[in-house]
């Protein structure tokens, strides 16, 4: 489950918006454009979701997070996926 959270990442990097569920780490919150929500309620999802459907697509704003994911960390970031 965690590599899942790498494409969560990603969308972040690029711009768009990006919702977890709360049962994954706080460490993918990396941009001021992104939430964890409850997964067991599906309303706050659908009231998210609409409230970022028309939000348009721009420059990510990076949270403290992001630091974690930095280039020169990420030789050791793999490490730990694999091994």
């Amino acid at each position: 489950m965690k590599d899942f959270q790498y494409l969560g990442i990603e969308a972040e990097v690029s711009g768009l918006p990006a919702i977890f569920s709360d049962t994954i780490s706080n460490d993918v919150i990396i941009t001021e454009n992104s939430y964890l929500l409850p997964i067991t309620d599906s309303t706050i999802w659908c009231k998210k979701i609409r409230e970022l459907a028309n939000i348009q697509r721009g420059s990510a704003i990076f949270t403290e997070n992001a630091k974690k994911y930095d280039n020169r960390n990420m030789k050791e970031q793999f490490n730990i996926i694999i091994y």
